[in-house]
């Protein structure tokens, strides 16, 4: 996507045009446009810029309407996404569901949910899932299939992990005892 700067923010095609009209029917287009040396990105939009604005630590949006700009990111970026998603499986996570698939989306992470036993067996809940709703949904689903079979689900982090446990009345621990968590895949 084409970003182009101005006032120290970027700004998506869209915005970035509709300030530069804006401002021209102000009368105040830079004398030299082509030179973009000639003015400041305070004073007018600089670009269009191709990549939404290169490469960065955190993925950005638009300063005026909030769109994704779709920026390529440094390895610190990919792990500031990575831990943006674990945070939105917690509740209360400040940043809205659109934006984080939106993310997982562009920059190719995946969740998975993972079942291994006490034992070291893998389980049926392993796989990959392409949104934080969908991984949400798979874990509850398996979570209340091991407490109708009268399991102990005990959540160790939220929205994360858990351990399920053997029923009160079991001789012996069943294999499927274990932890089931949620896992981000990087791209």
């Amino acid at each position: 996507m084409y970003t182009y700067m101005y006032q120290a923010d970027l700004l998506c095609e869209d915005c970035g045009i509709a300030v530069k009209n804006d401002l021209n029917s102000q009368g105040k287009e830079p004398e030299n446009i082509e030179n973009e040396y000639s003015f400041d990105s305070d004073d007018y939009p600089k670009g269009p810029y191709p990549d939404g604005g290169g490469e960065s630590d955190v993925p950005c949006h638009c300063g005026s309407c909030g769109a994704f700009l779709e920026n390529p990111l440094t390895r610190d970026g990919l792990e500031y996404v990575c831990e943006e998603i674990k945070s939105s499986l917690i509740p209360g996570n400040p940043l809205t569901q659109t934006v984080i698939e939106e993310w997982i989306g562009f920059y190719g992470f995946s969740l998975s949910v993972h079942h291994i036993g006490y034992c070291g067996m893998i389980f049926e809940e392993d796989y990959m899932l392409s949104s934080v709703s969908d991984a949400r949904r798979a874990a509850a689903d398996a979570i209340k299939r091991y407490r109708n079979r009268d399991y102990v689900v005990s959540t160790l982090k939220n929205g994360l992990r858990w351990e399920i446990v053997e029923p009160e009345d079991s001789g012996m621990v069943p294999d499927d005892c274990g932890y089931l968590k949620i896992v981000i895949v990087n791209p």
